[in-house]
């Protein structure tokens, strides 16, 4: 069972996190801080998905909805400064200049808002926070089996979609945080699924992004294209044998 003062404390600690977050990367630019504020969004986001399909409260997820635009723009930072990593070395002044800007532009945008969102981040936190119900642990183990039927689905059955199998996979992790699931996941192996999808994802966005006329030599982008073949085989592998593994059986 998963009372109310569980899922009250964890949402008062991912709030506080975010406005704290959010307050010191607009002041800093610092991406550690902007990591740690899209990570603290997603947590947010699992919980309530998870109270709101474990409830009555069927649309308490929606009111996430304009905490969003943080995450997106968070989200577009964060792309940036994953691509001029992996290029170290190989891509060109005019690449580096553009994500740069990208990079600067968007700062202004979280940065020019900043205090709207924090308005919105308390209003957020008072509508929610008396919301929260006591989920029992019949209700909590069906959620979490449709996760996992969700993302067994988007990583076995065409179309493939391993980036929306992470989601899945991520919310179970947390949520797994919150309570232990009643399904006994298999939390090693579902991170280390987590981490490869997560890496595919940030190749698979740089090299299409990077144009040939962005490298500094010809076949600059061989080595980022051998490390995603490497991570598709082992994202295959891992959904060969997903929903065996995925649970520890008891």
């Amino acid at each position: 069972m998963v009372n109310q003062k569980q899922q009250r404390n964890y949402f008062k600690k991912r709030i506080k996190n975010i406005r704290f977050h959010l307050h010191a990367f607009c002041l800093s630019k610092n991406v550690e801080e902007l990591h740690q504020l899209r990570v603290e969004i997603k947590k947010v986001n699992a919980l309530l998905h998870f109270s709101c399909n474990c409830s009555k409260q069927k649309h308490l997820d929606e009111q996430l909805n304009p905490l969003k635009e943080v995450f997106e723009h968070a989200g577009l930072i964060r792309n940036v400064h994953i691509s001029l990593q992996l290029t170290k070395g190989i891509a060109n002044k005019k690449f580096i200049d553009q994500q740069n800007l990208l990079k600067q532009s968007e700062w202004e945008k979280l940065a020019d808002k900043y205090y709207i969102y924090k308005q919105y981040i308390k209003h957020l936190y008072k509508n929610i926070l008396p919301l929260f119900q006591t989920i029992k642990n019949k209700q909590s183990a069906k959620w979490f089996r449709n996760e996992l039927n969700k993302a067994t689905k988007k990583l076995k059955h065409e179309p493939v979609d391993p980036h929306t199998a992470r989601k899945k996979i991520k919310r179970m992790l947390y949520m797994d945080k919150l309570h232990h699931s009643p399904m006994a996941i298999n939390k090693p192996f579902l991170k280390q699924l987590e981490d490869d999808i997560s890496n595919w994802h940030d190749i698979a966005y740089t090299m299409h992004i990077l144009k040939p006329e962005h490298t500094t030599r010809k076949n600059a982008g061989d080595k980022l294209k051998a490390t995603q073949s490497e991570l598709n085989f082992s994202i295959a592998q891992s959904s060969k044998i997903f929903k065996q593994k995925a649970v520890i059986k008891k």
